[in-house]
């Protein structure tokens, strides 16, 4: 499986042959951003992904969801955090089971034409250590679940933590 990762709306990595779209757009209220997800969507033949960190209210995601995927299905976590944290999107052919849904997760089951199933979950934690922690707790529910035992789990996302201070800030620990 290709994963095709974009952070502020640039294509960063690409990760052997597939179709997972996952896009941090924290500024995708604005309009060029719609076109240029689009066209990469379209010329890398993505089939599901999930948009991250969206700032866009509820009342607008509807129509940008149908403008920028149209033709796709989606889901969001809005019910569970006011600012509708994650985008799940999808096309005809992928076959997407809502497994679970909080303000920091949405976990789905996923079947792609002729290729094994597998559990897929977007993440966007929470900015403070103490907000991470029900996070944390889902997760480890996942593993510890006989539903996700012998299948492939996805796990994908902005989990707000950072390995090495240093590397992304200069700093001395």
């Amino acid at each position: 499986m290709k994963i095709q990762v974009r952070t502020q709306g640039l294509p960063d990595e690409n990760i052997n042959n597939g179709e997972l779209l996952l896009e941090c757009a924290r500024i995708y209220n604005k309009h060029l951003k719609h076109s240029v997800v689009q066209e990469w969507v379209r010329g890398n033949n993505m089939s599901f992904g999930c948009i991250l960190e969206t700032k866009v209210k509820e009342s607008k995601a509807e129509g940008i969801l149908n403008k920028v995927f149209s033709q796709w299905s989606h889901m969001t976590n809005y019910e569970h955090s006011k600012g509708g944290r994650i985008w799940l999107v999808w096309c005809d052919g992928v076959c997407m089971i809502l497994v679970y849904k909080t303000d920091h997760l949405i976990t789905c089951f996923v079947g792609l034409l002729e290729k094994e199933e597998f559990f897929f979950t977007c993440v966007y934690a929470n900015n403070t250590a103490e907000g991470r922690n029900g996070l944390w707790e889902d997760l480890c529910h996942h593993q510890d679940s006989t539903l996700f035992r012998n299948k492939a789990w996805f796990l994908v996302g902005d989990f707000n933590e950072i390995l090495d201070a240093e590397r992304v800030w200069g700093l001395k620990a």
